[in-house]
Parts: C-alpha cells; structure tokens; sequence
C-alpha cells in the first residue's frame, strides 16, 4: 500500500550507568533510544501527553541538553504522584513540569507550541485497560 515505518537504535554509544528510581517506569535504555532517534534540539519544547511515572522524561533530559522546557502530562494522579517522586529523586523538580490533564480534552498548551511530542503509548497492559487506553 506504499506506507513504510522505518525505525533505527543507534548501537555503538557508549552511556553512562543511569541512577535508579523510586518507582520503576520506561527502561532507561528504551528512553534513551527514543530520545536520540527523536534528537530534541536546544530551544524545542518536549511533550510527553502520557507521561506516567515520568522516566522517558528523566532519562531523556538527562541525555539531551538545552531543551527549552520538557512537559509531563498524565490525568492519573496516582500516576503523577510517582513522577514527582522520581523527579525529585533524579534532581529534575525545577526542569520537567507535570499537569493532570485529560488528554482527550486537549493540552492546556497554545496551537503550534510544541515542537515535539516523546512518549511511550499506554496500551493498557501495566495501567489502565485496552478498552480505557
């Protein structure tokens, strides 16, 4: 039908060990290889809609430098608690934001201002439910 998905992990980088969380999420390896393949450029804005437990952001930052800002929304509170958790223990507080948003309503953000959406797409099997998600 001519639609094509080309997908690629950049193999021979050399990573620093990253810390642990207080609550597990998104492996690190994943959300690294998300981020570079994504290669959020200093000045953009990142936005995670289902941001969960907040990893992909924390490992994300902390491999990408001079992102503008880097934004978390999630509408599971329980979900946000974590994430604030993980943040504060990452020392990432003061540079990734979280909301409570759901998503289906839209994003609390102005039309055109956001330059990349990064996330991991609940499919219901940890949080939530297939039908819910």
């Amino acid at each position: 039908n001519g639609l094509h998905l080309f997908c690629g992990l950049p193999l021979l980088t050399k990573r620093a060990r990253p810390q642990t969380l207080p609550h597990w999420g998104l492996h690190p390896n994943v959300s690294w290889a998300l981020s570079r393949l994504a290669r959020p450029a200093p000045g953009e804005v990142v936005v995670d809609p289902f941001c969960g437990r907040g990893a992909l952001l924390i490992w994300s930052a902390q491999s990408c430098s001079g992102v503008q800002a880097w934004l978390g929304f999630d509408q599971d509170p329980g979900q946000l608690s974590k994430a604030a958790e993980n943040l504060l223990a990452a020392g990432m507080e003061e540079e990734i934001k979280l909301e409570q948003v759901d998503i289906q309503k839209g994003l609390p953000l102005p039309a055109g201002s956001v330059d990349l959406v990064l996330s991991d797409v609940p499919f219901g099997r940890q949080h939530g439910s297939v039908k819910g998600n």
